[in-house]
């Protein structure tokens, strides 16, 4: 007797974990989530008029405490051109790139920016943030 109840106990219990799951029902994608992009170094030079700039950022949780692996990346330049323009964070929460323009660093000149914005999502991030500014004056 203690036997069958203790089948029929089984059975109802995968019974309620199989009915929890529907596979006709959509997964809900995951809540967006920005990320905070530091600066974690930089050097640069001038070779030719043109100037090459190789950087690389650190990706935070939005308290600073926390380094994201797999955060998706994405730079913009004011002037130039960067590359990668999007990447993924390494398992450290880092990433790397190239920021490249025609002139030289230096006063008197104007300002020029890299700018860098990270999240969870493929299609979106909303802020992106200067984290390298540069006077340019051209050749």
């Amino acid at each position: 007797m203690f036997g069958l109840r203790r089948q029929w106990i089984a059975v109802s219990l995968v019974s309620v974990a199989i009915a929890g799951c529907d596979a006709t029902q959509p997964i809900a994608p995951p809540v967006y989530e920005e990320f905070v992009v530091g600066l974690g170094g930089m050097t640069a030079h001038t070779i030719d008029s043109v100037t090459y700039v190789s950087y690389d950022v650190q990706v935070a949780d939005s308290t600073g405490t926390r380094l994201i692996e797999g955060a998706l990346v994405r730079f913009r330049v004011s002037f130039g051109t960067v590359g990668p323009d999007t990447t993924t964070s390494r398992s450290d929460g880092g990433a790397s790139g190239l920021w490249t323009f025609p002139g030289v660093m230096g006063s008197p000149g104007h300002t020029e920016y890299l700018s860098a914005c990270a999240s969870n999502s493929m299609t979106r991030c909303d802020t992106y943030r200067h984290l390298v500014g540069i006077s340019v004056k051209n050749p």
